[in-house]
């Protein structure tokens, strides 16, 4: 029988020795310090701000291109924590930008912005992916989000008898999302356990469509 697909998880801030998972790298706090392990990088919207993109905006680019960096971010805007819409949504063009020029997915931090995330990809034009982590938000945004080609990606928030967020995670396309744990410390495997259960799937056949769709979305067309 063949072994079990691993657990792919697309962003994390506890570094595990898989070498299925995304850290983030808020350029601001951490850089990259190991090639093999896989990498996004990018300024977290509450360290975002001119000065803190003046200062490290080369940096972010310089790191973009390296072959250990599958994704830019997290990225995106805040409306509760962080410096003005403003700046947060300037900065997020640019790291739209840079995903764009070296043709890697968006790791999209978001809170109470949607509608100026979606203002963000028209204006845009972007063709990368992008991806709204820890997506826990209601019904209608979600059916917005896929409709302009955004993935949702669910974490450890599904656990938690959330109803809503159930329905949202049982009916979204299997193509159009991934799983998580961001920065809770449970191990990514609960999480498989538990969207497996919503979507009436194995965690085995749940193991091999994210595994399939992480090929396609960061490794196929970097490699």
């Amino acid at each position: 029988m063949k072994a079990p697909y691993p657990f792919v998880n697309i962003h994390t801030h506890h570094p595990s020795i898989s070498f299925h998972e995304i850290i983030n790298c808020d350029i601001v706090e951490n850089v990259p310090n190991d090639d093999k392990k896989l990498y996004s990088i990018g300024i977290h919207p509450w360290n975002a701000s001119y000065l803190s993109w003046k200062k490290w905006q080369s940096v972010v680019e310089n790191y973009a291109s390296h072959p250990s960096v599958l994704a830019i971010g997290e990225t995106g805007i805040d409306i509760l924590r962080g410096t003005s819409k403003t700046e947060q949504q300037d900065i997020f063009l640019e790291h739209i930008r840079i995903a764009d020029s070296c043709n890697k997915p968006l790791i999209i931090h978001c809170v109470r912005a949607f509608n100026e995330i979606i203002e963000c990809k028209k204006k845009s034009k972007s063709k990368v992916p992008w991806i709204i982590h820890g997506f826990s938000s209601r019904q209608t945004i979600a059916d917005e989000l896929l409709a302009h080609g955004c993935f949702l990606s669910f974490g450890a928030a599904i656990l938690y008898n959330r109803p809503h967020l159930e329905k949202i995670c049982k009916t979204v396309p299997e193509n159009m999302f991934f799983i998580e744990n961001d920065d809770s410390a449970l191990p990514i495997s609960l999480i498989y356990e538990k969207i497996a259960d919503i979507r009436s799937v194995s965690v085995e056949y749940l193991q091999l469509k994210l595994y399939e769709q992480w090929h396609r979305i960061f490794l196929d067309k970097n490699m």
